[in-house]
């Protein structure tokens, strides 16, 4: 998941043998990310520790408990009623603890020794699901308060509510069908089709309905919260789940149910506190793009004639944009194929440098590197770094903007071109790449960015390549920043983000 660059404080409480170096490796991690880290060796020093200082996160061995599970948890939620909980145990457990998720049980690691690399990623993901509920909770109280507000002019609201839904249905039987047509043809990519979409349903909104669109990313199984309406952008930045193995199997077979994947219903009550919703699925050529959730106050007008032509013409409109986009995928073949010489490419920065410099905003250059592509196609030929290329480009494509280039600049580098973009949120994207290939292959990063790192087309090149060699000779896999110019030069790039070697 993806918020802000801003990571807040957190306090963390570990029931686990001390004796285990790993454990206090991570611990201390922790620490040095300014959280909060307590731990107990057995159960009884837990709970009297607990009750004096409950914690967000409580991560335990269950090993190290000998009381019932069942009855630790409801203890710990006795005593803390928001904590969540990571247990880590035998993979035969695995089956009996899934019934424990909504009481807090996020996350369960079975005991290998892949399990430190597992829990630092279990965490992370922790960290972030407590982050959203205490946006989510925010939400909630502020609209409480805009509700106690308006209160004595809810009447006249619902009354010019009435009165405009029936002009607007009255008018609708005159719409000019060619209008709406012509706005989809308009659009330049799929994000434009589904917001025209979003603006055509502004009659539903004011009903009180609230609209959100999950993106499917099927080659790492993921929703992704990309548009919405009815609610602030910034409540949905980093709302996303990962699918289960048995959901990213079938994941049609789920779509059919009318909460649709146990992970989204999850998602929505924790993140949105939403429990009903009504689901529809953006199928094109029989596969999944993605899926709208519709909530709020008018649930059943989703399921009217007149909703169901709007969504049809939307969807005939989606799917003649991707039969033609299908077309140009061609795309990554082109990106794979097109090696840039340093002067070509240099002339297409120089003209991207000089449109930002007109609109006095920040372009951000990353270079991005495939580790050990070598290795594996001398391990296992050539089409395997290929088809490794590949997905590497896919998955990018998928993560970043219509607006934003990616080039190939190098046997194994290409070149990210954001306009617009700040380093923070550039390194945001560039770790949610790095994690997103992990099961694939590692990447490392390079960032520059102008004005604020580099001040010109040739120190955006040589600074974003320093950052990205000073992360390659520590052994990859993680995003480098370039550091601020000295005396006219740029120094070597340095670490940014929590990223680890993997």
């Amino acid at each position: 998941m993806d918020l802000t660059p801003y990571r807040p404080q957190f306090s963390i409480h570990f029931l686990t043998s001390l004796a285990n170096d790993q454990f206090r490796l991570v611990k201390d991690s922790l620490r040095e990310k300014g959280h909060t880290v307590y731990s107990s060796i057995d159960e009884k020093a837990f709970k009297a520790d607990f009750k004096r200082k409950p914690t967000h996160l409580v991560i335990f061995e269950i090993s190290q408990i000998t009381t019932i599970f069942e009855d630790f948890i409801a203890d710990c939620i006795d005593i803390a009623p928001h904590s969540n909980f990571i247990a880590i145990g035998l993979s035969s457990y695995r089956p009996s603890i899934k019934k424990f998720r909504e009481n807090g049980v996020i996350d369960y690691i079975d005991s290998n020794e892949d399990l430190i690399s597992l829990l630092d990623w279990s965490i992370d993901n922790a960290l972030e699901r407590v982050i959203l509920k205490i946006q989510n909770k925010t939400l909630v109280k502020e609209t409480q308060d805009q509700e106690l507000i308006n209160k004595n002019l809810q009447a006249e609201i619902d009354r010019q509510i009435q009165v405009t839904n029936q002009l607007k249905i009255e008018l609708s039987e005159e719409e000019d069908l060619s209008n709406v047509i012509l706005n989809y043809e308009n659009a330049k990519s799929r994000e434009d089709l589904i917001q025209n979409f979003f603006v055509s349903l502004e009659e539903y909104l004011l009903d009180g309905s609230k609209i959100l669109f999950f993106k499917y990313l099927e080659p790492i199984n993921l929703l992704v919260a990309s548009h919405c309406s009815g609610i602030p952008i910034d409540h949905i930045k980093g709302a996303g789940i990962k699918l289960s193995a048995e959901e990213a199997r079938e994941p049609k077979n789920f779509l059919m149910r009318p909460s649709g994947f146990d992970s989204l219903s999850i998602l929505m009550k924790d993140v949105f506190g939403v429990g009903q919703y009504h689901l529809k699925t953006l199928m094109v050529n029989d596969d999944i793009d993605g899926v709208f959730v519709f909530f709020g106050e008018n649930l059943f007008q989703i399921n009217s004639i007149r909703f169901n032509n709007k969504f049809a013409i939307f969807k005939l409109a989606y799917e003649k944009f991707a039969f033609f986009r299908k077309l140009n995928e061609l795309e990554i073949d082109d990106t794979l194929n097109n090696f840039y010489s340093l002067e070509e490419f240099e002339m297409i920065l120089n003209d991207q440098l000089e449109n930002i410099q007109k609109s006095r905003s920040t372009l951000t250059l990353v270079r991005l590197s495939i580790d050990n592509l070598s290795h594996l196609e001398e391990n296992q030929g050539p089409s395997a770094a290929e088809s490794t290329m590949k997905y590497a480009i896919a998955v990018t494509r998928k993560l970043i903007r219509s607006s934003d280039r990616i080039y190939r600049t190098a046997v194994n580098e290409f070149t990210l071109v954001l306009p617009h973009t700040k380093v923070n949120d550039a390194t945001v994207v560039c770790e949610k790449i790095r994690r997103f290939i992990l099961d694939k292959a590692t990447l490392s990063f390079g960032i520059s960015s102008y004005p604020t790192l580099a001040h010109s087309t040739e120190q955006l090149l040589k600074s974003s390549l320093q950052a990205l060699s000073a992360i390659m000779s520590r052994g990859g896999n993680k995003v480098g920043v370039a550091r601020l110019i000295s005396n006219g030069k740029t120094d070597k790039g340095s670490d940014f983000t929590r990223g680890s070697n993997a």
